[in-house]
């Protein structure tokens, strides 16, 4: 008898759905009461939910149409600092609603990722916020059917409508390599991974903007952890009788590669390339010569998608799918050309135009 009420107690949404032989987004509609649910699917669950005794009190909130006062953060990983500072930004918001935050980790796998989000819809969570492995794959579709709310962060869905959180990566982009157009620079390179990520397209579009209405040529190097090809490039821009040129990094992890090669190659900065990098770190301002670089107001995404969040889950009307875009800086040090002015460590920061 106590073993058969200890499995029962730990009956999940996922093993119903073995049971049933389907999704266990499946259940979770079903357990709620979803409308689009076919009447034989309907019968698989109920008949699954009876066999394996799963106590109606794990679904309590959601059939008496409370909610679990939780929301579930995904993120691909918490080594990168940017996404640490975006769950701050979330944690932030949800406590000062009283709400709990689940956080999980998807690897930048999407396999991962679908695993995860169905172990938390089984934990009857109110809402989602997420950052995709894949922007486009076709499970986010099925999972914007659901009844539970998602906003993404940083990176929108493409699969299907959904609220999302970004920042203004096109025209900060634009600003910064207009900034080194503005020193001189005529040879500018453009070194960034990920090509076929929103992020780096409109970071992209960006510079190549900026190049055009310039009159010179866009330089786009996408594979930056080809060392042999980035040293090539890097090379390429410094020949010819006046090699001074830029570099305009994309992220975080392409601005260490690319300093990891100038010091490397003995390159000279700014004297020989200037540089500015997309995403502020803790070592910019530390490095010598100080980085400039587009800061990304990182806590605020969380936030801000934290927040819209919760409008959502209280609202009781419809409310229309949006993409909210974030303003960034240009944070003006020394690797770009800019000279110190004074003994202070204090930075000029540029708001987007």
């Amino acid at each position: 008898m106590g073993l058969s009420k200890s499995r029962a107690k730990s009956v999940t949404i996922a093993d119903v759905a073995r049971e049933a032989g389907v999704a266990p987004m499946t259940v979770s509609r079903a357990i709620n009461g979803h409308p689009h649910i076919k009447p034989e699917t309907l019968i698989k669950v109920q008949r699954a939910i009876a066999g394996l005794s799963y106590s109606p009190n794990q679904a309590a909130r959601m059939l008496t149409g409370q909610r679990s006062n939780s929301i579930a953060l995904v993120l691909p990983e918490l080594r990168n600092p940017f996404f640490a500072v975006v769950a701050d930004g979330v944690q932030t918001a949800a406590q000062s609603r009283g709400s709990l935050v689940w956080m999980v980790t998807s690897n930048n796998d999407v396999r991962i990722e679908r695993r995860e989000i169905e172990k938390l819809l089984s934990y009857h969570v109110d809402g989602i916020l997420l950052i995709p492995s894949d922007p486009k794959h076709r499970y986010l579709k099925d999972l914007l059917k659901n009844d539970v709310p998602v906003v993404a962060i940083d990176l929108p869905i493409e699969s299907g409508p959904a609220d999302s959180v970004v920042i203004e990566n096109r025209q900060s982009s634009q600003q910064a390599v207009e900034h080194l157009i503005g020193h001189g620079y005529k040879r500018i390179l453009c070194v960034g991974g990920w090509p076929d990520l929103f992020t780096i397209r409109e970071r992209i579009a960006g510079y190549e903007s900026a190049m055009r209405k310039a009159g010179l040529q866009s330089l786009v190097l996408t594979n930056p952890y080809d060392a042999a090809a980035t040293r090539l490039a890097i090379k390429q821009i410094l020949r010819g009788k006046n090699p001074r040129a830029a570099i305009f990094s994309l992220n975080q992890l392409t601005t260490e590669i690319v300093l990891t090669f100038l010091e490397e190659m003995r390159v000279s900065i700014p004297e020989q390339v200037g540089i500015i990098g997309f995403d502020d770190f803790s070592f910019a301002s530390l490095f010598k010569p100080r980085l400039t670089v587009v800061r990304q107001p990182s806590g605020e995404l969380g936030a801000c998608a934290a927040r819209i969040l919760f409008e959502r889950l209280q609202s009781k009307e419809m409310i229309p799918k949006r993409r909210t875009v974030l303003p960034t800086e240009l944070v003006l040090r020394e690797s770009c050309g800019c000279k110190r002015t004074t003994s202070s460590d204090l930075e000029a920061e540029m708001p987007l135009r």
